[in-house]
């Protein structure tokens, strides 16, 4: 049971860079992270417990490309 999922952009970058040759080269970057957050709760009324589990994944992941 996923209770907050999100992505979420974190940098969007682009740079021009003059080169010797002449030739302009192209760069771009991006990086997105996603966040997954579930849980779980047990309740026992007779034994008078509870019992909780919280999961959290993430994942970070940057792309970069250059054309001449």
């Amino acid at each position: 049971m996923f209770v907050f999922q999100t992505l979420a952009l974190l940098q969007d970058h682009l740079q021009y860079l003059p080169l010797q040759s002449g030739f302009i080269a192209e760069l771009k970057m991006i990086g997105v992270v996603s966040f997954d957050l579930s849980g779980q709760i047990r309740l026992s009324l007779w034994n008078r417990n509870a019992h909780s589990l919280v999961e959290k994944k993430y994942v970070y992941s940057v792309g970069v490309a250059v054309k001449l």
